[in-house]
């Protein structure tokens, strides 16, 4: 276990700092991120045996069985292998991707998010998720990159870019329809609104589940969902989505407080970006109680999981302010408790993250 804890808090201090210096002045400093990253998803991937999904990965780069995968994905895996090199590689290059996705789109928006978005990255167990469910997640990154097409108005490049996240992750061809959607700020000047709608399907919240799971688990088998879907819901093991557990009325806290709270950039650059990231986490909001529990869930990775870079922005912002100084103590206090969960998740195995094993060579 102790090799756990040393290299998930070593990669979260190692991407804290690079990214710190990286804001300020990202031009300069950019080969200190990448290679930040770089070393970090090659520990990564040496790995062995961590994630829940791992050995079947390992396999199917190994046998080049790609029956149940995507055709971007089994390319990547047969030029790798091509090449004569072992599955680490392909461990490596999916992990560097997820990170580097993941830090070029938040860069469109501002450098200055990104220390925060990568620790929001690793503390609401996001980090443990990426382990095991690779393709998804890395398709996910893709979708934080393409979200500057939405806000440019792009309809080409985004097509494109999703159309080659489908190809990794099929659920990525969901996200094709968001581009009408997600530029129109109806939400945003409206916490009345937003606070109903999340306390209403909250409350519905059981019954609303057992009928989608009754009524739709048929679409999430012929879906392929089946064997994974309960990775997602039972991430941290920490008692995160069970009933009465602490960190269901932890992450309603802070998104109340956020809903509340979370205003637009006076600065309109920043803020067309905002609007989008907004309306994503909020679906995701909705959805988590909606389909909590049930084969549905997989697909709110690609929504609830903006609470990232929406929570990077709004403690970024409480942090910056002068004054506010019950704010910034509530946000301190919040950071300090998703520290503890974070080394929860990893005494509780999150994801199968620990212990962290390395291969034979």
């Amino acid at each position: 276990m102790f090799n756990a804890y040393l290299i998930y808090t070593l990669s979260l201090i190692f991407l804290l700092v690079s990214s710190w210096i990286y804001s300020k002045n990202s031009k300069k400093h950019s080969i200190i991120l990448i290679l930040s990253i770089l070393i970090i998803c090659v520990v990564l991937g040496i790995r062995y045996d961590v994630g829940v999904d791992f050995l079947a990965y390992d396999y199917i780069y190994k046998y080049q069985f790609f029956d149940d995968v995507e055709s971007g994905y089994a390319l990547v895996n047969k030029f790798l292998f091509s090449l004569g090199l072992p599955s680490s590689s392909i461990f490596t290059l999916v992990a560097f991707f997820q990170l580097f996705l993941f830090a070029k789109g938040i860069e469109k928006i501002n450098p200055h998010y990104l220390p925060l978005a990568f620790f929001f990255y690793f503390t609401t167990l996001y980090f443990f998720l990426s382990l095991n469910v690779l393709r998804q997640t890395l398709a996910f990154s893709i979708f934080v990159y393409s979200i500057k097409y939405i806000v440019n108005k792009q309809f080409i490049k985004y097509i494109v870019v999703i159309l080659l996240a489908s190809t990794i992750h099929k659920s990525a061809l969901i996200l094709i329809p968001l581009y009408f959607v997600l530029n129109i700020d109806w939400l945003l000047e409206h916490r009345i609104f937003q606070l109903a709608g999340y306390f209403i399907t909250y409350t519905m919240s059981i019954f609303l589940s057992e009928y989608i799971w009754s009524n739709f688990a048929i679409l999430a088998l012929a879906g392929g969902y089946a064997d994974y879907a309960d990775n997602v819901n039972s991430l941290s093991q920490v008692e995160w989505g069970k009933e009465g557990g602490l960190g269901v009325y932890l992450w309603m806290l802070i998104d109340v407080w956020v809903m509340l709270c979370f205003s637009k950039s006076p600065k309109a650059s920043i803020a067309k970006y905002e609007i989008s990231l907004y309306n994503i986490y909020y679906v995701g909001l909705l959805l988590s109680n909606i389909v909590a529990g049930t084969y549905l869930d997989r697909a709110n990775l690609y929504f609830l999981n903006f609470r990232i870079l929406v929570y990077a922005i709004f403690f970024y912002r409480i942090f910056q302010r002068k004054g506010n100084v019950m704010h910034k103590i509530i946000a301190i206090a919040v950071i300090l408790v998703l520290i503890l969960f974070f080394y929860m998740g990893i005494y509780n195995k999150a994801s199968q993250c620990a212990p962290f094993k390395f291969v034979s060579f």
